[in-house]
């Protein structure tokens, strides 16, 4: 696992979301689950989010947040999360579920 993020507290979250929009397709939406985030996880995503959120992102806990919202974040900063998905793994995100269909085909 390799990650290029331009905030390294946002290295997992990123990754996450990268799986997560592999599976679902480049138009489903889902939900992350980011568990047992760091002070430094916390304190970013709180960052990222709080336009978003009611509540603050804690250090020891677990975030829920729907991938649109999370993708919908990095775009109101300026990051293009594909782009940032693809640095994060240096390599090209699938869209598993085109393939499946494609497969079927």
């Amino acid at each position: 696992m390799s990650a290029a993020t331009a905030n390294p507290a946002l290295d997992r979250p990123i990754l996450l979301a990268r799986d997560k929009r592999e599976r679902r397709g480049a138009y489903r939406d889902g939900r992350l689950l980011i568990t047992d985030l760091t002070a430094e996880e916390a304190l970013a995503l709180d960052g990222l989010l709080f336009t978003s959120r009611r509540s603050p992102v804690l250090p020891g806990t677990s975030l829920r947040v729907a991938l649109s919202q999370f993708e919908a974040a990095l775009m109101s900063c300026g990051i293009d999360p594909r782009a940032e998905y693809e640095l994060a793994e240096e390599m090209v995100i699938d869209d598993l579920l085109a393939d499946l269909r494609n497969a079927a085909r």
